[in-house]
């Protein structure tokens, strides 16, 4: 029985050591997707855009939905009726927008 517990003690010390000193596993790369779209409507003081959006190629048909802004500061200069072009990140959370243009109407 001691032989038992001696065996065990070292496995379990072996196991630990060896999980213990493991790297954490890599993130994989945020997925980044642009597409164009034009503004419908601002809400919640310019931290959300419905945007009337075209596909996003392999990801996402074209729809009109809010997108949540990363930094409302990305929305100055915008307004209701503005033709954009926008990249989105995808996320556990959703699909922020992480960079937007107003393009020439």
């Amino acid at each position: 029985m001691k032989r038992f517990l001696l065996i065990f003690a070292a496995v379990a010390a072996l196991a630990l050591g060896t999980t213990a000193c493991k790297k954490p596993a890599p993130q994989p790369a945020p997925e980044i997707h642009s597409s164009t779209g034009v503004i419908r409507e601002i809400k919640n003081e310019g931290r959300i855009l419905v945007v009337e959006h075209q596909d996003f190629p392999g990801f996402m048909k074209a729809m009109t939905m809010p997108f949540e802004l990363k930094d409302p500061a990305l929305a100055a200069g915008l307004k209701v009726g503005d033709k954009v072009a926008f990249s989105i990140t995808a996320t556990d959370n959703g699909f922020p927008v992480t960079a937007i243009k107003k393009l020439d109407q």
